[in-house]
Parts: structure tokens; C-alpha cells; sequence
């Protein structure tokens, strides 16, 4: 976590070029004034770092027509992700003590404003990468989480509301929830410069069981 955290993973070069059409015609407007007894206006060229520092990031991590595009490569999925009973997600556990930190030293004070730690950090990455909805906040399962068993819950000893206490705020990059979901990948840089700040992602369980995944997913975008 070197790195200053203000640079942008997709940020592309704007500038604001006069034709020289428009240039002659601002000369012969001024020569006009002057010969008038008018006032002349100045010119005034605003430098491109100067656009970007005020309105933020001008491009996404995601693909764009007839732009290059070379896609991150995620950690692989679990062996036995098909014979579970809820879906997997891909990214950082934001409950843990360092996204306190991070979120305190690193997250301007007007993206911190009346958000929580999870959601804070959202707002940061969102705000580098513009990369919404592919990045999201999703409710996910430390691994030790105790889940009830399949024939507990068919017995109805259980329920999978259960284990929500025990619940974590997932950083989600992908997902195996839908295949469009899976496939869909963040821009390399952009992945780097996740992993750059963030450390490797890892794959939890989703909250929710398969059931209820999909329409769970998009109510926390």
C-alpha cells in the first residue's frame, strides 16, 4: 500500500485544442473592438489536469467499444464451488481492522460523510475507477461461519436466516451468482491497482443460498 492512493487506474488524456478557424476569427473579433474603442476579452486555456482535478476520473475499467481491453486474471474459484449451496464471491473482507484504517487515512472526508467503513471505501473505489455496478458491497460468509446443514433445514431445525449474524461486508468484484456476473472483468489496471492497495482478493460464500442470490445481489447495488 505504497502508493498515495490519488491517482486514478484509467484516467485518458483530454485537451482542449482551438481550430485554427476559430483562432483567426477571435483575432478579427478583437482587432474589430480594438479599432471600436472596445474592451478586448482575453483567451483563457484550461489545462486538462485542471478539467480532471475538478470533475474526477474520465474513463472506466470496463470494456468500451473499439478500445483495447486486456482483463484482470482472478484467483481460481475453490474446487468444490459447483457442490455448494450458495453462490461465490470475489474480493476483500471489509470488516477487518485494516479497512478502518485504510478508510481513515486514506478516503478524503467527503467520501467518508455519513457513510459506514464498507461503504466509504465503496465510494473511493467507485470514484477512481468508475467501475459500478461490477464493483459492489455483498453480504458474505467467513469461512468458519457456522452453517445449518441441508437436512437440518429440511427438518426444520434450522434456517438459513441463521447465520446472518455472521454475515461479512464483501469488497465484490465478481461473482459465480449469474454467468454474465462471472464473466464480466475488471480492466488489468484496474485490477492492479486494486490489489495494490487492497492485497490479493479472495473467494467467500455468498450470504444468501442459491435461491435467493440473484434477486439478493442486485437489491445491494
Amino acid at each position: 500500500m505504497a502508493s498515495t492512493g490519488n491517482e486514478s487506474p484509467c484516467h485518458e488524456e483530454t485537451s482542449l485544442v482551438a481550430s485554427s478557424s476559430s483562432a483567426q476569427n477571435a483575432r478579427a473579433d478583437s482587432d474589430s473592438q480594438m479599432r471600436s474603442g472596445k474592451k478586448t476579452s482575453k483567451t483563457i486555456i484550461i489545462p486538462a489536469s485542471a478539467i480532471r482535478a475538478r470533475i474526477g476520473p474520465l474513463s472506466t475499467g470496463l470494456p468500451r467499444p473499439g478500445r483495447r481491453f486486456t482483463p484482470a486474471t482472478y484467483p481460481p474459484l475453490p474446487p468444490d464451488y459447483k457442490s455448494t449451496r450458495r453462490h461465490w464471491l470475489l474480493g476483500w473482507n471489509l470488516d477487518e481492522p485494516w479497512a478502518e484504517e485504510f478508510c481513515q487515512t486514506r478516503v478524503s472526508p467527503h467520501l467518508r460523510k455519513g457513510a459506514s467503513t464498507p461503504f466509504a471505501i465503496l465510494r473511493y473505489v467507485l470514484h477512481h475507477t468508475r467501475c459500478k455496478p461490477v464493483i459492489t458491497i455483498q453480504p458474505a460468509l467467513l469461512p468458519d461461519a457456522k452453517l445449518a446443514s441441508v437436512s437440518e433445514i429440511e427438518a426444520g431445525l434450522a434456517k438459513d436466516e441463521d447465520v446472518r449474524n455472521e454475515d461479512i461486508a464483501l469488497l465484490t468484484i465478481c461473482s459465480t451468482i449469474t454467468k454474465k456476473l462471472f464473466e464480466e472483468k475488471l480492466r488489468k489496471r484496474v485490477y492492479d491497482w486494486l490489489v495494490e492497495r487492497f492485497g490479493e482478493p479472495k473467494w467467500y460464500k455468498n450470504m444468501f443460498t442459491k435461491e435467493d442470490a440473484a434477486e439478493a445481489y442486485y437489491e445491494y447495488l
